[in-house]
């Protein structure tokens, strides 16, 4: 019989349902003769050290995140404690990188919110926290959230005083007051609480459609996210939220314009990702960022194709509802504003047809997603387009960080004729 590390805390409700539902799913005949024998802490254990056995479809590079969804977000390390293999050089050669794509990352960033949207559970603590459930309030979040990681990419995160190490904080602070709120509510106040009133998705059959047809369907007990009710904002949620960070320029850099980057530079950016998650609380062993650019290529591969393709076919209402608000939203900074343009777009990189969806664009919508094709796929090839392009970027972000009472007024006004202002029920 195994013997339980001492250094685990006592088991919480979301384990004992993780280890019920293995049980009934597994059956008896498929676990040890005593299973039931042993305590719960050891019947966690035994499970999670056999992912391979009990749970082979999940990928082998991101078996991992089983074990990351039931540990806190945040492991509380000291805010100035560097790791033994932080290099320095390698991560400020990271944020050089980031600063010369900034646009494009910028774009990536808000596409691969599109993906962890997918997933219903992870999708709750956003609308419960009423900062993104509105094209204003979306404007406001992601304008903070995009300048963070502009500063994050400017100044030593590590150091006292920078903005990098104050934002860090800031962020910290922010997670653990959402993760307070999720663990003191019950799985149906929160299911209950983060129904949107007001909902807009107005394509969502569409869509819907067309991800039935062209998507996978998910194996038995093959996504961890998915597996099980978990909140709290966990480990594995830390890493998702990573991998949505900088996922799609680590895998698929030339469409997003990027096509002089060296392996050196993509694992120099892997490895500035890999210190801000660190940073974030991230465990070391939770990090989606560690390891090899092709053990982090590897992983994200098998997010997208194991994962997010599959939970496409499963998406909400409220999925479509917060995209809409993302990117009217940020629309008036990143000047595209058609969440439809961005999802077209993804759909392309990842080969997945969507004629439906292309038949329902608009003529204005067209031409963006012409524009947005021909700007990633042509236009930032020549010399020194990308400068230019990021000081506009650049230019737009400072703009809207100083927009007054007025601008506020009328970004509000607008907004309420997308999605009325409203309140997510606290029950």
């Amino acid at each position: 019989m195994p013997q339980a590390p001492a250094s685990l805390n006592s088991l919480t409700d979301q384990h004992m349902k993780f280890i019920t539902m293995c049980k009934q799913e597994l059956g008896s005949s498929n676990l040890p003769m005593d299973f039931d024998q042993w305590t719960l802490q050891q019947q966690y254990d035994h499970l999670v050290n056999n992912t391979s056995k009990y749970f082979p479809n999940i990928p082998e590079s991101l078996r991992f995140v089983l074990p990351a969804t039931f540990e806190d977000g945040d492991c509380g390390r000291p805010a100035n404690e560097r790791p033994d293999w932080l290099d320095m050089d390698k991560f400020y050669r990271g944020q050089q990188f980031a600063l010369r794509y900034f646009c494009s990352l910028s774009i990536s960033n808000l596409m691969g919110l599109l993906q962890i949207f997918s997933f219903a559970d992870g999708l709750k603590p956003l609308i419960l926290s009423q900062k993104s459930n509105t094209p204003y309030r979306a404007f406001k979040r992601y304008l903070s959230t995009i300048s963070r990681f502009r500063n994050w990419y400017t100044s030593d995160p590590w150091c006292n005083g920078t903005q990098a190490y104050r934002d860090i904080q800031t962020v910290r602070r922010l997670h653990r007051t959402m993760r307070k709120k999720l663990c003191s509510m019950s799985d149906d106040r929160i299911d209950l609480a983060s129904e949107i009133p007001h909902i807009k998705c107005p394509a969502f059959k569409t869509i819907a459609e067309d991800f039935a047809d062209t998507c996978p369907t998910a194996k038995s007990r093959q996504c961890p996210y998915t597996m099980s009710k978990m909140k709290g904002l966990n480990q594995g949620d830390m890493s998702g939220t990573q991998f949505a960070c900088m996922g799609l320029i680590v895998l698929y850099p030339e469409q997003f314009g990027v096509y002089n980057a060296s392996d050196e530079d993509l694992e120099a950016f892997c490895h500035l990702w890999r210190g801000l998650g660190y940073l974030l609380g991230i465990e070391d062993q939770y990090n989606f960022c560690r390891g090899s650019l092709q053990d982090v290529r590897q992983r994200t591969e098998d997010f997208i194709e194991h994962w997010v393709k599959p939970n496409f076919r499963t998406v909400t209402a409220e999925w479509e509802h917060m995209s809409i608000c993302l990117y009217e939203g940020t629309g008036d900074i990143a000047y595209f504003n058609s969440y439809k343009v961005f999802l077209l777009y993804l759909c392309d990189i990842f080969k997945l047809n969507m004629p439906r969806l292309y038949i329902s664009l608009s003529l204005s919508e067209r031409i963006m997603y012409v524009l947005l094709k021909f700007m990633f796929l042509y236009l930032l090839k020549l010399p020194g387009v990308f400068p230019i392009m990021n000081a506009m970027f650049h230019k737009s972000l400072n703009r809207a960080a100083s927009f007054g009472f007025m601008e506020h007024a009328k970004l509000k006004k607008k907004s309420s004729k997308i999605v009325p202002e409203f309140v997510v029920m606290q029950i």
